[in-house]
C-alpha cells in the first residue's frame, strides 16, 4: 500500500522508522469547500435528486471522483509529488527509462 500523504512523505526531516516524526502538514487533508459539502451533508442540507438518467454508472463515477483527482487516496487514482520532479521525465509526458536494470 503506497504512503497516504500529499507532499514528500519521507522528505527531509522525516523517518520512516518512526512515523509519528512524520510533518502532519504533509498529509492529506479535506480542503476547506471539501469539508463545509460534508458537514451540509452531514446536516441533511441535500436534494433528493429523480435517480440516475440514461447512464448511471457514468454519473455516479463523476459525482465520486471529481474532488478526489490528485489526493493521495488509496487504493485509488492518486499521484503525488513525485509527479512535479522533472528528472523523471525524458520529454513532456514521457517517463525516463533506464537503459539498464537495477538490482
Amino acid at each position: 500500500m503506497p504512503y497516504l500523504a500529499g507532499d514528500d512523505c519521507l522528505g527531509p526531516g522525516s523517518s520512516e522508522a518512526s512515523p509519528a516524526s512524520l510533518a502532519t502538514s504533509k498529509y492529506l487533508t479535506l480542503t476547506e469547500t471539501q469539508y463545509f459539502f460534508l458537514q451540509q451533508w452531514a446536516n441533511g442540507y441535500f436534494t433528493v435528486g429523480p435517480g440516475p438518467a440514461r447512464h448511471p454508472g457514468d454519473q455516479l463515477t463523476r459525482a465520486v471522483l471529481d474532488n478526489c483527482v490528485g489526493g493521495a487516496f488509496s487504493p485509488g487514482i492518486e499521484m503525488t509529488w513525485i509527479a512535479r520532479n522533472p528528472a523523471i521525465y525524458s520529454e513532456p509526458f514521457r517517463i525516463r527509462v533506464r537503459s539498464t536494470p537495477t538490482a
